[in-house]
């Protein structure tokens, strides 16, 4: 039997780490607005007041990139394939730039303008300080 070669395995895997990541959106998108932040009805339908659990996936993606990149560019720890799993596969399905973008255009056209300002405002600075301080918190482990 032929092998998959390399190539093969670095796409499954990328596909594997995928389906962990999107597993794992849904499942904090379920726990922070079912039993953290709570529902409420607007429009006929059950939304939150706020996307929180789009902006912790964010954030924390953020967050971990950062750490990874520090990680990535002061040494050779973690190889070309695993940076791919973990970036493209996992964290390119953990975190959601396209329902961050449809939830704030949802506060436009419902003229929410402030909650569309702070989604962005959040998601955009918040996302920006994430990544920075992961990059800081894995410079300080590189170097202990």
């Amino acid at each position: 039997m032929k092998s998959l070669g390399p190539e093969i395995t670095k796409w499954l895997a990328i596909a594997l780490a995928g389906a962990i990541g999107a597993t794992l959106r849904g499942g904090v998108g379920t726990i922070v607005e079912k039993y953290v932040w709570g529902n409420i009805a607007r429009n006929g339908h059950s939304t939150t007041l706020f996307p929180v659990a789009t902006l912790c996936v964010n954030l924390t993606g953020c967050l971990v990139i950062g750490g990874l990149w520090q990680i990535t560019r002061s040494s050779e720890t973690i190889s070309p394939f695993w940076q791919a799993v973990l970036v493209v596969g996992f964290l390119g399905s953990l975190t959601t730039f396209s329902t961050f973008a449809k939830e704030t255009l949802v506060y436009l056209e419902e003229g929410h303008i402030m909650l569309a300002g702070s989604n962005v405002l959040l998601n955009v600075v918040g996302g920006l300080l994430a990544v920075w301080s992961g990059s800081g918190i894995a410079s300080i482990w590189i170097h202990k």
